[in-house]
């Protein structure tokens, strides 16, 4: 399903700090959107060609399943998998 970054996103991102957005081959980001990021100096990430937010999703459900009984957050597991991804 496609998702819409606008400026009203991005203007939001910023202020709650945000300075990376990641976006994949679903995401339609507007122009007015782009200018804003470059103005606020936000870094818009392409994972298109990359790993795709389903897989993302999966493979930090495989992660939570092989470390079962363990107390790891999954915004732990998921901030160190997307981490990992954009070192790549």
């Amino acid at each position: 399903m496609k998702k819409l970054l606008s400026e009203e996103k991005i203007r939001r991102a910023h202020a709650d700090g945000q300075l990376r957005i990641e976006i994949d081959a679903e995401t339609i980001v507007t122009d007015q959107a782009r200018a804003v990021a470059n103005e606020l100096q936000v870094e818009l990430v392409s994972l298109a060609g990359r790993i795709s937010h389903g897989d993302i999703q999966k493979i930090i459900a495989a992660v939570q399943q092989r470390l079962s009984g363990r107390h790891v957050s999954r915004a732990l597991i998921e901030e160190t998998v997307k981490k990992i991804i954009a070192e790549r």
